[in-house]
């Protein structure tokens, strides 16, 4: 046996056999976003990102975009530019040898 979700609504796990036939039990499973939905009738906030979530995402990624450096060119298969040297330097460490 094996532990698996049941299909359908909710997040109930049940022992399968491992011969389990996941498109035979797709067959009672919701149709796209029909569990979505159900669970936004519902109440259930579990698979939606709040409000704070997205917030708080934008807080990182807002500064990342809008002091975005150029990338740094260099030759295909090579250890990367020269730049990428100094990287770990910065914090104390240092590369591993390749090969």
């Amino acid at each position: 046996h094996v532990t698996g979700k049941r299909p359908g609504d909710g997040l109930q796990l049940v022992k399968v056999e491992l011969d389990f036939d996941a498109g035979e039990a797709k067959r009672d499973a919701p149709e796209a976003y029909e569990r979505l939905l159900g669970d936004a009738i519902a109440g259930d906030t579990t698979l939606f990102t709040s409000s704070e979530e997205v917030e708080a995402q934008w807080a990182v990624l807002e500064p990342l975009l809008r002091e975005r450096p150029d990338p740094v060119p260099y030759e295909p298969g090579s250890a990367g530019p020269e730049e990428a040297r100094d990287i770990p330097g910065r914090d104390g460490r240092r590369w591993r040898p390749l090969g």
